[in-house]
């Protein structure tokens, strides 16, 4: 291979592929590659792989360890050993393959440390048995609780508004308030909005920990502020793992500390399918719970062309019995409001796969 002269003098280098056309590469040109086989040199050794590129195959040597099946981009430099036949190829980092990884490491911490729906529940009744003048001293673990105590027996409406004051519709509020200017309504706007956001409410009651003030109340009622601020964080560190989470997948991730007596684990995802020849998209529902007594549940709603289909799966054979003999009732309920139930179906599956907070693309997931 020699290398010949491009217009403006830019040298290329024609690789030559056995038994295949050559590939022309230019120094300053980026490409894009699939590591189809990568060698296994040790530490501070370079290794043999094979990289398709542009729909060819090219062998090379890498000072960079690679994965096979890894998704590659490459700059075309010249080579620097003086070989007019050499080329060399960097490997571009990809800021935001970095940043990702660096959500993961994150992610990872937080979740060891999350709350659970039994940490949720002695958290609520630590609150609850607080004496309402220490609350009236301590208005912000009075806004917790009213929070917190707000989650219980969730409707639909209650529901919607949960979401609008959490995660990235909050932070959507608050850009959309400085971005108006220092006005002299600015900071009573952000106060009124902050009031419903209960990870602000925890940030500053934990540091409202620090202080002398509201050790001595604590102390008053037996509790102590250690134990206290162990459930903050859990709380803090659960609602932080599901905002990276959102980051990480590119959906809408939310942690709502709903209130049900026998639920220990549960989830609502939401996505949007693509849309068929016509233009019109399916929208899928699942929601998993995980139920004292009941077991595993999951249930997936399918709404297409303005018909739902529903599948419910259960480890409990009696609650799919249920299900079955009052598949007729169900559907009236459904014609009762204005929906059309094509399809009903049940299912045993012992051991069933469940993963409250299994990732998204492109939908919604809501996590108790």
């Amino acid at each position: 291979m020699q290398p010949i002269t491009a217009p403006g003098g830019i040298k290329s280098v024609v690789l030559s592929i056995k038994g295949d056309a050559a590939l022309k590469l230019t120094p300053g040109d980026t490409v894009k590659g699939e590591v189809v086989r990568a060698g296994g040199g040790g530490e501070g050794a370079s290794s043999k792989v094979a990289i398709r590129i542009m729909g060819k195959l090219v062998e090379a040597h890498s000072e960079v360890p690679l994965k096979e099946g890894a998704q590659v981009r490459l700059t075309v430099e010249e080579s620097k050993a003086g070989k007019g036949s050499d080329i060399r190829l960097r490997l571009i980092q990809d800021p935001q393959a970095e940043l990702k990884t660096v959500l993961k490491g994150a992610m990872k911490a937080l979740e060891e440390g999350r709350m659970t729906q039994g940490d949720m529940k002695s958290f609520s009744a630590k609150l609850d048995k607080l004496p309402q003048a220490l609350l009236d001293k301590l208005p912000t673990l009075a806004a917790i609780k009213k929070l917190m105590s707000s989650f219980e027996g969730l409707t639909g409406k209650e529901l919607k508004k949960a979401l609008k004051g959490s995660g990235l519709f909050m932070e959507a509020k608050l850009k959309g308030l400085l971005q108006r200017g220092g006005g002299a309504g600015l900071k009573g706007a952000l106060n009124a909005l902050l009031k419903g956001d209960l990870k602000g409410a925890l940030l500053q009651l934990k540091a409202e920990l620090q202080g002398d003030k509201i050790l001595e109340e604590l102390a008053k009622t037996g509790l102590k502020a250690k134990d206290l601020e162990s459930e903050v964080d859990k709380l803090l560190r659960t609602i932080e793992y599901h905002q990276l989470k959102s980051k990480l997948t590119e959906t809408l991730d939310f942690y709502i500390p709903i209130f049900w007596k026998s639920l220990k684990d549960g989830s609502l995802v939401i996505r949007e399918g693509e849309a068929d020849k016509d233009g019109k998209k399916s929208c899928l529902c699942t929601v998993k719970l995980d139920l004292e007594g009941t077991g595993k549940v999951e249930t997936s709603v399918l709404l297409e062309r303005g018909s739902l289909h529903v599948s419910i799966r259960a480890e409990n054979p009696h609650f799919v019995t249920l299900i079955e003999e009052e598949s007729e009732t169900l559907k009236e309920r459904f014609v009762e409001i204005g929906l059309r139930l094509a399809s009903i179906n049940a299912s045993v599956e012992e051991d069933l796969p469940f993963k409250s907070d299994e990732g998204t693309e492109h939908g919604l997931n809501i996590t108790a």
